[in-house]
């Protein structure tokens, strides 16, 4: 093994010393502003460009052999877990293949889902993500206005980010926007640089992605109770619309999208804060079952974030000791869960709501427990038997449905009871 550690060592070495010699000769030379006119890769500085120029002089024909050997070499480190050293691999095979573009996207990918599963911690996780998103924007530098790589990178923001909370926090921290949003704009670069390039098929294929992207960020504004902007989106979406059928769905959304933004302001001491959330979830209950055209992942998370008021609403009664009516507010939240639930058995969106409802029959057990409880007098959770059970099936609980994350509410229920931190 050492030795072919040397023997890669070597090879590299000689490489980087022929680069270096090669790029100071050739740039003394007359023909060099030559070169810099026809520099294909017209957008890089021309420093840049002559050291991917004095590659291919300085290997010839052992060009081909070098980057099968790395390729292969690549392989074994990804056995081997050598993660560091794989990103070495992979910024030298590109700069040796740089018109290539599948080795952008290919690698990028390996960054971004491949390397980036093997960490534990959403940190690790984005080093290697943010990795992936910087690689292939740098193979663009290389490729402009290639649409292939543009609609991998709008693909990545698209389907990658929206897997973590953490990316989404990062991007949003990072661009000002959240990630479908990002994603929307790269996809338009890709349909523009196709109608240039008169391939309206393949600008028809992405103008598809582009749509859901929009979408999906009409629901992100809406979650950050910007309704306003998610409104003018969707109106915005109706223009695309293929035809009449699409149109009337739309208008249907942007109507109950105006209700949600009227219910969202209602607060829990009033007494129409139950009345108000039970009419919108009719609503959206409605526009789940009429339709089966729309992409029900950002309703299904809108549908939860009104659910989620309910139990707001019960801690929030529990706290100010109304112990009946909060368990009578989680059995409501049961009972309406179930209305949503589709009725048509194939329906895209119908596990999702039955996942719910089984979620929050769990959770009416456990507000019944500590409302009885605290209804016995019981102040101190960590020290009473009864308390830990509690907390057990709270832990048991957040690890079956989903991430904390998700669950924000629960998991910071849960550190209140037992006086941990937030």
């Amino acid at each position: 093994m050492k030795k072919k550690y040397i023997v890669l060592a070597a090879v590299i070495i000689i490489f980087i010393t022929l680069q270096l010699f090669l790029k100071s000769h050739i740039a003394k030379q007359p023909e060099y502003r030559e070169i810099m006119v026809t520099n294909p890769f017209n957008t890089l500085p021309p420093a840049e460009y002559l050291g991917t120029y004095v590659s291919t002089v300085a290997l010839g024909g052992f060009k081909p052999l070098l980057v099968d050997y790395l390729w292969m070499k690549q392989d074994k480190l990804q056995e081997d877990k050598q993660f560091e050293e794989i990103v070495l691999l992979l910024s030298i095979i590109a700069r040796l293949q740089p018109r290539f573009t599948e080795v952008w996207s290919f690698n990028a990918y390996h960054l971004i889902f491949n390397i980036a599963a093997q960490e534990n911690t959403p940190q690790a996780k984005w080093h290697w993500v943010k990795s992936g998103l910087d690689y292939i924007k740098e193979g663009m530098r290389f490729n402009p206005d290639n649409a292939h790589l543009t609609q991998w990178l709008a693909f990545f923001y698209y389907q990658r980010i929206p897997q973590d909370g953490y990316f989404m926090e990062q991007v949003e921290s990072a661009e000002g926007t959240d990630s479908y949003d990002v994603a929307g704009k790269w996809y338009r670069k890709a349909i523009d640089i196709c109608l240039d390039k008169n391939q309206p098929g393949q600008a028809e294929m992405y103008a598809v992605m582009y749509f859901a992207c929009r979408f999906r960020h009409s629901f992100e504004l809406a979650k950050k109770n910007r309704f306003d902007e998610a409104i003018k989106e969707l109106e915005h979406l109706t223009t695309y619309a293929r035809d009449i059928m699409e149109v009337e769905r739309f208008k249907d959304l942007i109507k109950v999208m105006r209700h949600d933004k009227e219910v969202s302001r209602v607060e829990m001491n009033s007494p129409d804060f139950i009345s108000a959330n039970s009419s919108l979830l009719e609503q959206y209950g409605n526009i789940i079952n009429k339709n089966v055209g729309y992409d029900f992942l950002p309703i299904n998370a809108r549908v939860e974030s009104i659910l989620r008021r309910y139990i707001k609403y019960a801690y929030y009664l529990i706290d100010n000791g109304k112990y009946s009516e909060a368990s009578g507010v989680i059995k409501l939240l049961c009972d309406e869960t179930n209305k949503i639930v589709p009725k048509l058995d194939n329906h895209p969106a119908g596990w999702y709501y039955l996942t719910l409802s089984e979620r929050f029959g769990q959770l009416q057990s456990m507000v019944d427990a500590e409302c009885y409880l605290k209804a016995q007098g019981v102040k101190d959770f960590k020290t009473d038997r009864r308390g830990i059970e509690l907390q057990s099936l709270y832990e048991e609980y957040i690890r079956k449905y989903s991430s904390p994350w998700q669950l924000a509410d629960e998991k910071e229920r849960l550190n209140n009871l037992m006086g941990e931190p937030r």
